[in-house]
């Protein structure tokens, strides 16, 4: 059983005002010297903050604070605005975090409406202040096309890893004449391509294969190594070129994944006594009372089969309170708890907002088996973060539940899947999740003079083994690693597998 300590905090409620400030300088009249202060105090409070530096390292080999002369020498050799963004959208990038980004200005609108949450709420009052409003429409052009260039291209051919390959699977024109289908990328630069992902790390975020025991990029894009960067091939009877391929914005694949574009995707085989059920994300904007209903309705149609296959696979998050209430308890017939924590660092400004949110109540560390090592010395507390559900009583479920997941399932859907697994609630399939299983929720910081907007996590998720849910993700009972792009193939093979133990 897990002990708990005091329910309250150790320190005086911290000050909002002592923690959050901004300097007396328009944009338009940052200096570089006022930018390299704005990295300085971006990086001492990620250094104070941050939870993830030693999770990351172990994954990919690098600590991001001893990044931190090669961007500052970069920022006083950049020249003009755009190449500083660059800097400071790589050391972002670098921390190698779902939920840590730059926030681009066109994505706040909601942050300063009168009568929405951040609005309503402190600290993110004092953070989404007019002041901070007027920078970022200041920045709205120059950030988006800085935003454009560095992600907005593509190759003339779709470049996928597959089962631990990178994949020519796609393109423009004569691109089959030209690469053929199947053919591998197998080094870029004259460089080994896994060892060259792993230096990709400033560009975009790096995957972790578990089965094969090594980082790896969803896809190979120009912002990875540039657009001329020169590439081997080797194609499916054996033969090696080298080539460059062609690059512009006018490539894209849509849905290259092929993820059902709807919110919701149901399917009965009623002879089998099997059903389905799909949902794309669990945002709030896609449940309310009718939707809730139909859901309902859907679970008494099907409440006495022998089975239910969920499928989360490719649900990008959104609020757990929609699983919570539209899955777990119309489900259940007793209580369900799924003990999950969280490791805030003693920093002050992360211990404002969880203070804000009233997370308060701390757990002894002695109570886990193991804690990733960072986390048992005093630099972290531990702070319950347990998801308890009551059945709603209105339907009674009798069959047996299957989750689908794969390394697009992260967010509020990771969190779901962690709370399966370990409830019980249903069996895992598929391959390992995208990872933040667990989270208060991200936070956000404001550079003091550009006032760009970065937002980032602020805890470490921990799981009911005492694991980083970030390091080990949410693994599978039931490993499967289907075709890209083939969303009925583990579908396929588990009707299969039950219709056998029927």
């Amino acid at each position: 059983m897990t002990r708990h300590e005091n329910d309250s905090d150790s320190k005086d409620h911290l000050n909002i005002s002592s923690l959050i400030k901004f300097n007396d300088i328009h944009p338009s009249e940052m200096t570089k010297d006022d930018w390299i202060d704005d990295f300085n105090n971006f990086y001492d409070t990620m250094k104070n903050n941050f939870p993830y530096f030693w999770v990351k390292e172990r994954m990919l080999g690098y600590n991001w604070l001893d990044l931190k002369d090669g961007y500052l020498k970069r920022l006083g050799e950049a020249d003009g605005v755009t190449d500083i963004l660059t800097v400071f959208w790589d050391a972002v990038t670098a921390l190698q975090d779902t939920h840590t980004s730059i926030w681009l200005p066109r994505w706040m609108s909601y942050h300063f409406r009168e009568d929405g949450y951040f609005q309503q709420r402190e600290p993110y009052k004092t953070i989404f202040s007019d002041e901070v409003r007027d920078a970022n429409d200041y920045w709205k052009p120059v950030m988006n096309e800085r935003y454009s260039e560095r992600n907005g291209s593509g190759f003339e051919v779709l470049i996928l890893y597959i089962k631990g390959n990178y994949v020519i699977v796609d393109g423009q024109s004569s691109w089959k004449e030209k690469y053929g289908y199947g053919t591998k990328i197998i080094a870029v630069y004259g460089t080994p391509i896994d060892s060259a992902i792993r230096e990709t790390y400033e560009k975009d975020l790096i995957k972790w294969d578990f089965n094969r025991i090594k980082p790896y990029q969803l896809s190979i894009t120009p912002k990875l190594f540039g657009e001329s960067a020169v590439f081997t091939l080797e194609t499916v009877d054996g033969k090696k070129k080298d080539v460059t391929f062609n690059a512009s914005k006018d490539y894209g694949y849509n849905n290259i994944f092929n993820y059902p574009s709807e919110w919701l995707t149901t399917r009965v085989w009623t002879s089998k006594k099997i059903a389905y059920i799909r949902f794309r994300n669990f945002e709030l904007d896609n449940i309310d009372e009718e939707m809730h209903e139909y859901l309902l309705a859907f679970y008494r149609k099907v409440k006495d089969y022998n089975h239910l296959i969920i499928d989360v696979r490719g649900n990008t998050g959104g609020w757990k309170q929609v699983w919570v209430d539209n899955i777990i308890a119309p489900l259940i017939k007793e209580e369900m708890t799924s003990k999950m924590f969280l490791g805030y660092r003693k920093g002050d400004y992360v211990n404002l907002f969880r203070q804000e949110a009233g997370i308060g109540k701390t757990v002894v560390k002695k109570s886990f088996d193991h804690l990733p090592p960072e986390v048992m010395n005093d630099d972290y507390t531990v702070y319950d973060f347990n998801t308890t559900v009551e059945p709603s009583g209105s339907i009674d479920f009798n069959a047996e539940i299957s989750l689908l997941i794969d390394n697009s399932t992260w967010s509020a859907s990771a969190a779901f899947a962690l709370f399966c697994k370990e409830t019980g609630f249903a069996t895992l399939y598929g391959t390992a999740t995208k990872g933040e299983a667990v989270s208060s929720g991200t936070i956000f910081y404001v550079l003091p003079n550009s006032k760009i907007v970065v937002r980032f996590n602020p805890c470490l998720g921990i799981d009911y083994t005492g694991s980083s849910c970030e390091e080990i993700k949410v693994q599978p009972d039931v490993y499967y690693e289907s075709e890209v792009g083939n969303q009925n193939e583990l579908i396929r093979y588990i009707v299969k597998e039950l219709e056998k133990s029927a």
